[in-house]
């Protein structure tokens, strides 16, 4: 099956501009989480700091989704017009998530199991993924997928705020390697379960989760407890 993701290569890490607490904080965060452009604009000319950027794109892509109650999260596109007002860089809004995956209160395995997919139209050029709060990384890896398999190219992501250890997408070699030794079969097993992510392209958080697991069909079936191996784990 086609991968959802392309290689890591020397993707950077995300960039946060401050904490979720403070993101949670703001007058206008609720509303905007509840889709209120007008606050979510508020909330990221307040938050976004532009000195912190070191690059300049031809395209900022916010992370366009319905949440579990057919809600519109207008935070991530709060922070494309932000960062589009100081940089020129062109909001584009033709791309979106298509699948409505529960990822907020989601567990480890539901979040490797249930992946973010995206549909739409994504001009060539230069990109910027920007999303409300990273966690396990899955949606800015396979949202970089799809415009890349479509002749973009992304040059970095940047959020709101970043949940512990979220900031690093590519995983170490060694992570990969372990799990690919600790594990024969493990790459078929990660893409037909996550439907197209492949072992190499594995998030950080994903790839740690799962070198850590004691047996790796735990992601498959629900009846197979988890048993972390501690050590092996971040």
């Amino acid at each position: 099956m086609p991968d959802l993701r392309t290689p890591w290569s020397d993707f950077p890490d995300v960039l946060p501009h401050t904490s979720i607490a403070s993101l949670k904080a703001h007058p206008a965060y609720a509303d905007a989480k509840a889709g209120d452009f007008n606050a979510a604009r508020a909330v990221a000319h307040a938050l976004v700091n532009p000195t912190r950027f070191k690059w300049r794109t031809d395209f900022v892509v916010p992370v366009i989704k319905l949440d579990r109650d057919s809600v519109w999260n207008a935070l991530p596109l709060g922070m494309a017009d932000a960062i589009s007002t100081f940089s020129g860089a062109k909001v584009v809004t033709t791309v979106f998530q298509s699948n409505i995956v529960h990822q907020s209160d989601a567990n480890a395995v539901s979040r490797i199991v249930n992946q973010p997919l995206f549909e739409g139209k994504c001009p060539k050029g230069s990109y910027l993924i920007v999303d409300d709060i990273v966690s396990f990384g899955s949606t800015i890896a396979n949202l970089r997928g799809f415009i890349e398999s479509h002749g973009g190219k992304v040059a970095a992501a940047s959020t709101f705020a970043a949940q512990i250890f979220a900031t690093k997408l590519r995983p170490d070699s060694f992570t990969i390697s372990s799990i690919l030794r600790r594990f024969p079969h493990a790459d078929d097993i990660i893409q037909s379960t996550t439907g197209g992510v492949s072992a190499a392209t594995l998030t950080n958080r994903e790839a740690n989760f799962i070198n850590g697991l004691s047996q790796i069909e735990s992601i498959r079936n629900p009846l197979i407890p988890t048993h972390r191996v501690i050590k092996n784990s971040i």
